[in-house]
């Protein structure tokens, strides 16, 4: 399925995704990506709680995705901290195509992902989330910064551990490509 392609006002609501999102528009100036090395871990420090960074590594023909930064929100809503880990080994079999899929997307297009998103809380209540996919890279996409926030939560779940070993998988309400 291609995914649309959408302009960042379009896509992304006034808010913290948007405010990230910019960033990287100005950090990337006439580059396709911006790199990695163009900016420190305090330059997103208000982002941090709900950041995850990932290497992007390729080996015989393949490519993973390893956990290099987990922030603790993200930690929160994964159930459990994947630090070190490569993400296709921690995601649930019913969760990886659909997930992998975004990811590899952002890789081949070097177009960040923003979508919106929800899954079912251990409790059976209704989780939002948005996350936001990020490529940086110099000659190929080495790195995705990935900014995932709950948007909402049932009043009556337990905002800090609703989703730990849930099951449920996450289902994309909205998904796009950003394109400015």
């Amino acid at each position: 399925m291609p995914y649309p392609i959408a302009t960042i006002a379009a896509a992304i609501q006034p808010g913290e995704a948007k405010n990230l999102v910019e960033w990287w528009i100005a950090l990337r100036r006439d580059r396709r990506w911006p790199s990695r090395t163009d900016f420190y871990p305090e330059d997103i420090a208000r982002w941090w709680p709900n950041i995850i960074l990932y290497d992007v590594e390729r080996s015989d023909g393949r490519i993973g995705y390893r956990f290099r930064v987990h922030g603790e929100h993200a930690v929160a809503s994964d159930g459990g901290n994947f630090t070190g880990r490569l993400l296709d080994d921690v995601l649930p079999p019913e969760m990886s195509d659909s997930i992998l899929r975004d990811y590899s997307v952002v890789v081949s297009s070097g177009k960040p992902v923003y979508s919106k998103l929800h899954r079912e809380a251990v409790q059976g209540y209704p989780v939002e989330f948005e996350r936001l996919l990020l490529p940086f890279g110099a000659e190929q996409v080495t790195s995705i910064l990935c900014f995932l926030r709950r948007i909402s939560i049932h009043p009556a779940a337990d905002a800090k551990s609703g989703l730990q070993n849930s099951a449920k998988p996450f289902l994309n309400d909205f998904i796009a490509l950003i394109d400015d």
